[in-house]
């Protein structure tokens, strides 16, 4: 054992310094790495290194950048709807379709009541017991009016049906047709046979110059 040169106390073997005086004994620890030159430097592994790999598996994309005013939400951008399927259209447009055929089957007939083009043929006199009138004929979907005066003088015209309505056929006047058009319309005289099935009348509407508008009811003679 090593003795204390300054108070002569044991100092233990390897002791930098005596326990009795605090006196070096000029010992010193050899270094861990002592005979082993150029030894690598090795940092121990970070505690947190899982942890990082963790929650930032990949680099992060960069954000993009919104602008809003101060206490504004941003308000995020319309989500694209999925396109419709074709079979989807198709049946919308089918279905529309058999509305509208319902709706005018339904609907036309009580708008626009048709009228029996036979209900027109026969003799009509005024009404009060005029001999005065007319006669009506029908073939096919031509019409013939043959006016009767009080004197027995006949003029026969050609009519058409328009609708409800029996008007005198122009166009099946010959050359002559469209004057007398343009100088009935110029006169303002105007003539159609309305079916009345109430009761079995025709109504003579009309006008001319001399009695404005004038509506005339006939009553069916055979």
């Amino acid at each position: 054992m090593a003795v204390c040169a300054v108070c002569g106390t044991g100092v233990r073997e390897g002791a930098s310094h005596c326990t009795t005086c605090g006196t070096s004994t000029g010992y010193t620890a050899p270094s861990p790495d002592a005979g082993l030159p150029n030894a690598p430097v090795v940092s121990p592994p970070s505690p947190f290194e899982d942890q990082e790999r963790w929650l930032d598996p990949a680099p992060a994309a960069p954000m993009r950048e919104s602008w809003a005013p101060a206490g504004v939400p941003a308000q995020a951008g319309p989500s694209a709807r999925p396109p419709r399927p074709k079979t989807t259209i198709i049946a919308l447009v089918a279905l529309v379709v058999v509305v509208v055929a319902v709706l005018a089957v339904v609907a036309v007939p009580r708008i626009f009541p048709s009228v029996d083009p036979q209900k027109f043929v026969g003799t009509w006199t005024y009404a009060g017991g005029s001999t005065s009138g007319v006669t009506i004929t029908r073939d096919g979907n031509d019409f013939t009016l043959d006016f009767v005066s009080a004197t027995g003088t006949h003029e026969r015209l050609p009519g058409v049906l328009k609708g409800k309505q029996l008007e005198i056929d122009y166009g099946r006047l010959g050359p002559q047709g469209a004057v007398i058009k343009q100088l009935s319309e110029k006169i303002g005289v105007h003539l159609s046979f309305t079916y009345r099935g109430g009761d079995d009348r025709l109504l003579l509407t009309g006008s001319n110059p001399a009695q404005g508008s004038f509506t005339i009811v006939l009553q069916r003679s055979s």
